[in-house]
């Protein structure tokens, strides 16, 4: 079957996360340090990315990551001299300090990224001894019920999601137990999220059926860079931790990080002001536009066919809003209504139609949370529910 799929479209944010213990992007060091004080032994490595990323945190006096990375690189470059155009840099003392610069600003970031990974592998136990609340309804809401693969073929919804953490993976397991999804639930043949096996090289999305796209990376992925200069002309290698609906216990470094190689594994995280760079004309030296870019470009494939587009628990914040609405929900041109679900959905849309004044007569604010949401549907347009 090739017929276009994606007449729904789900967006997922922090606020479905929230009630099985995950964070919103406020309050992070309140977090991180609760995780500090109980790392299991074993986590040296870990342990000095969440210290380093704690101490930068107070540096800087901002409580998000999404503000600190910006000012991360908003700091490099207020003590390079340098043109903003490598190509323009002079081969001199001024390049090798710049060098500097750059490798320290990337060794911040990259432990900002390992400190957020290992504790959103850490919540893993806990969010699934909590059920997911909110997520059973939301697997019947996209799959229906019945055996996987059917489900996988006959739903007409895609989902795009900014969270780093695994519940909808973990869900979407505990959802289809009964007919065995693999654990490598981010293939082509089951998700369809672009990472393809436990290792590749590339990133592949198979068009025209389910994708969940997972637009900031995840806790979980890696990705090892390879030879070449900054940027575009460096090899890339990828590498996806399998999904266990019921995870046991606290990760230590040796179960976290990958078995290690000719290069460094990092964390395939990409913080918005990362992402904005890698989507743009002049990507530079960030460090994955492959992943970023092609993600990206499928999500806007899949919403210029949307009828329906309905976003969950995400805030819009101010640092991406403006970038979100140019080039996902700009997109949706052939959508009829957009659903917030947000408790502050009333002024979220307010800030949208202020952004773009288009949507205005798309959005339908809906102020609840993700444990409490319903939408009405009537029976001809319930998912069909396999197997009963």
């Amino acid at each position: 079957m090739s017929r276009a799929r994606g007449t729904r479209v789900y967006i997922l944010g922090a606020g479905c996360s929230k009630p099985s213990g995950y964070p919103l992007g406020d309050g992070f060091p309140v977090w991180l340090r609760k995780y500090a004080a109980n790392l299991p032994d074993g986590s040296l490595k870990i342990q000095k990315s969440v210290e380093k990323t704690l101490d930068l945190l107070g540096r800087f006096k901002v409580d998000t990551l999404d503000h600190l990375v910006r000012l991360i690189e908003e700091n490099l470059r207020d003590r390079s001299t340098l043109p903003a155009d490598p190509a323009k840099w002079p081969f001199d003392d001024r390049l090798r300090n710049a060098g500097a610069l750059y490798d320290l600003a990337d060794e911040q970031i990259n432990s900002a990224k390992t400190g957020t990974a290992a504790m959103f592998r850490h919540l893993e136990a806990d969010a699934a001894e909590g059920k997911l609340p909110g997520y059973p309804s939301l697997m019947e809401e996209i799959f229906g019920k019945g055996d996987w693969k059917e489900a996988l073929q006959r739903t007409d919804c895609h989902v795009l999601t900014f969270n780093y953490d695994r519940l909808f993976e973990m869900a979407f397991l505990e959802h289809f137990k009964e007919s065995s999804p693999p654990l490598l639930v981010h293939d082509g043949n089951v998700l369809n999220s672009g990472l393809n096996g436990s290792t590749c090289d590339e990133v592949s999305i198979t068009p025209g059926r389910f994708c969940f796209l997972k637009l900031h990376g995840s806790a979980g992925w890696w990705v090892q860079r390879g030879k070449g200069t900054r940027g575009v002309t460096e090899c890339r290698c990828y590498h996806v931790d399998p999904v266990d609906g019921q995870p046991e216990g606290k990760i230590n470094g040796a179960a976290f990080f990958p078995q290690p190689g000719t290069y460094p594994w990092e964390p395939l995280l990409t913080f918005p002001n990362e992402k904005q760079r890698a989507l743009s004309d002049d990507p530079r030296d960030f460090y994955d536009i492959f992943f970023t870019r092609k993600v990206w470009d499928h999500a806007a494939t899949v919403l210029s066919g949307a009828e329906q587009v309905t976003v969950i628990g995400y805030s819009f914040n101010s640092i991406d809003r403006h970038f979100v609405v140019k080039k996902l929900l700009s997109k949706a041109t052939s959508c009829q209504e957009i659903v917030v679900s947000n408790p502050h959905a009333k002024t979220i849309c307010r800030d949208l139609s202020e952004d773009c004044p288009k949507l205005q007569k798309l959005l339908v604010p809906r102020e609840e949370y993700f444990e409490q949401r319903c939408i009405e549907r009537s029976a001809s347009q319930r998912p069909p529910e396999f197997g009963k």
